[in-house]
């Protein structure tokens, strides 16, 4: 069938190799459950459309309606002709949208299906696999498996499942759990209450880590708010304001540098390799051990001075000096013990 006219709708669901070429238009609804559909042309349109099992959809230029697949569905060919599609729901099998394509609306992928885009996405709800691959995509809400390529550019990632970002994605609203890994840039904040960061790119924003969350960075970082377990390994980050588990510095050789710490609760262990440039403020509920470089320390609660060096240190809790180190000025209204 050669459609190059006005019809009112399409249903296609006798032989299995019939075919519909359209470079009209096709206003109402598109109902494919047999053979193969193939749309071009910049003013060529197609209602909504459903594409079953083993059935493909090639919208190759011009517009297309909410289209819901189970098949292998092409929205754009790669041409400079665009082909858009009003929303996208993918059940099953193989759906692409290339460089000329764009979803308008919500993309949602169904587990067990995969949404390939080098074009413009809306927000996507992924329970598939979504590959990113060129181009744009909205928000993104991940439960399986997601990757933002290099290139590539997306919303805020709200990920419970495995993400990876080599690309650049506005915001990480929430990693509730799972994985995300970072290689590329997250431009603004972070939030993550669960599953695991690994960040050896670059987090510009605020970074807040609450519940089970946990962050291991060799990258950049900003200010970090960290309430469970925050990992600086090597590379920088911002100020790190603590009530966890915080280490800088790894000990494996690659420094880890940080702007100031403040110690409201938890442990925070400076390596060998960690250095903090600026203030170092630890409250009563606080406990720093530092066999690497600190700056001037404010310390109300615990602080062990196991090697290294650190600037002038105030003291109202319990600080010990060991034997080889080398520190400031010390003020002391509270417990000192300096083996050093």
């Amino acid at each position: 069938l050669v459609n190059q006219g006005s019809m009112a709708g399409l249903t296609q669901d006798t032989l299995a190799t019939a075919t519909t070429t359209n470079t009209g238009s096709i206003s109402g609804p598109v109902d494919l459950d047999t053979g193969s559909i193939t749309q071009t042309g910049a003013t060529a349109s197609m209602g909504a459309t459903d594409v079953a099992a083993g059935t493909v959809l090639n919208a190759d230029d011009g517009t297309v309606g909410a289209v819901t697949t189970a098949g292998t569905t092409n929205i754009g060919n790669g041409d400079a002709i665009a082909a858009i599609a009003d929303s996208l729901i993918v059940n099953g099998g193989v759906t692409t949208v290339n460089s000329d394509g764009g979803v308008t609306n919500t993309s949602t992928v169904a587990a067990g299906a995969q949404l390939d885009s080098t074009g413009a996405l809306g927000a996507v709800t992924n329970a598939g696999t979504l590959n990113v691959d060129a181009g744009t995509a909205g928000d993104i809400t991940n439960t399986n498996i997601a990757n933002v390529d290099l290139g590539a550019s997306a919303g805020a990632i709200t990920n419970s499942g495995t993400f990876t970002n080599d690309g650049t994605v506005a915001s990480i609203a929430d990693n509730s759990g799972g994985t995300f890994a970072n290689t590329g840039t997250v431009s603004g904040t972070s939030a993550v209450s669960g599953g695991v960061v690994t960040n050896t790119g670059v987090m510009s924003g605020a970074t807040t880590i609450t519940a089970a969350g946990q962050v291991d960075s060799t990258g950049t970082m900003g200010d970090v708010t960290n309430g469970n377990v925050l990992n600086v390994n090597d590379g920088t980050a911002g100020a790190i304001t603590s009530t966890g588990t915080t280490t800088v510095g790894d000990g494996a050789g690659a420094t880890a540098t940080v702007a100031s710490l403040d110690v409201d609760g938890g442990v925070t262990t400076v390596g060998t390799d960690g250095t903090v440039t600026g203030l170092t403020d630890i409250a009563a509920a606080g406990q720093v051990d530092s066999s690497g470089t600190l700056g001037a320390v404010t310390n109300a609660g615990t602080l062990n001075v196991d090697a290294g060096t650190a600037g002038a240190i105030t003291n109202s809790g319990t600080a010990n000096v060991d034997a080889g180190t080398s520190v400031g000025a010390v003020s002391n209204s509270g417990t000192l013990t300096a083996d050093g």
